[in-house]
């Protein structure tokens, strides 16, 4: 509100030109009435001497729009900038801490494997193992995984404890680059997997390891593997062991489970003593029809297993 010449004038900003210009509508219509303003002008009685109501309080007051003068797209833009900008510094500030205590957090971790490691047990490391693999996984794949801790040697085959999956291991002639290796991958995502990876120790020299298990191999049956792939989601053991029987395969045992990657396959193992009965198998089965499926087998560590994935 301010003075200007023997009136005084009163200028309202809105947010909005669509609010200026919903109430000065409403002014120009008469649904808005200052206080002191009469409700209409032909009230006034022109010859009434004795009213003695305030001249300025019988006129109408007068209410006219300015132009709305809104900030400028260019300001807009600063503004969505300036805000921007103030969000990504709290981000980078907030990222930062984190970095640290993380960095913090892998140094304790480090301190602790550390501690628990026994010197003399340092000196028995000689490389890692990976479990978990995606089934088919290359050598390549796995140089590009380790390749900072200096490893030399790969061995790539399927994993007999759980034949869903491959199994690694690899050899680092560094016991503390093994380590570092374990503490950075253990429980990470390698080729849409989530791999274990431990410590691989050579417990016994290599001479009294040859003799205790030339001693073993007295003790008890060594059984050969061969290994199937492609049937149904729904084969059983059942039908694979009368499969092996329909086929005058003389098995010891198999077993069949589900596919990780191709849910609708299963797998299976049969487990064979002789050799011959090995080559039987696959020359009599492999890519062989059953239902509507080709299967495929193959020697697990046979001979074309160690041809193709081998200590390299």
């Amino acid at each position: 509100v301010f003075q200007y010449e023997v009136h005084k004038r009163a200028h309202i900003e809105f947010e909005s030109p669509e609010d200026a210009t919903l109430i000065f509508n409403a002014r120009k219509e008469k649904k808005i009435k200052f206080d002191g303003e009469s409700d209409n002008d032909s009230d006034v009685d022109e010859d009434d001497e004795d009213d003695n109501s305030d001249d300025d309080d019988q006129k109408i007051l007068v209410c006219y729009q300015e132009p709305f003068f809104g900030k400028s797209e260019k300001e807009k833009q600063q503004m969505i900038k300036k805000q921007l900008k103030q969000d990504y510094e709290n981000e980078r500030e907030k990222l930062l801490q984190d970095i640290e205590l993380l960095e913090k957090l892998h140094i304790e971790i480090q301190e602790e494997i550390d501690s628990d490691i026994d010197p003399e047990s340092k000196q028995l490391i000689e490389g890692i193992q990976v479990r978990k693999l995606r089934r088919g996984t290359k050598r390549w794949q796995l140089e590009e995984k380790f390749r900072q801790y200096n490893p030399n040697k790969y061995f790539i085959h399927v994993d007999k404890m759980d034949p869903r999956y491959d199994f690694a291991s690899i050899k680092i002639q560094n016991p503390n680059q093994s380590i570092a290796a374990v503490t950075e991958n253990d429980q990470t995502e390698f080729c849409g997997h989530i791999i274990d990876v431990q410590l691989k120790y050579k417990f016994m020299p290599s001479e009294k390891f040859k003799k205790w298990s030339d001693d073993e191999k007295d003790k008890k049956p060594k059984y050969n593997h061969v290994f199937f792939t492609n049937f149904e989601n729904d084969f059983t053991l059942d039908e694979f062991l009368e499969l092996l029987e329909d086929n005058h395969i003389e098995a010891q045992g198999g077993l069949v489970t589900l596919e990780v990657d191709i849910p609708n396959s299963c797998l299976a193992i049969a487990y064979i003593l002789d050799q011959k009965q090995v080559d039987k198998t696959i020359r009599r089965l492999d890519n062989t029809h059953f239902g509507e499926r080709i299967i495929h087998c193959h020697d697990i560590f046979g001979k074309k297993e160690l041809k193709e994935r081998k200590w390299e």
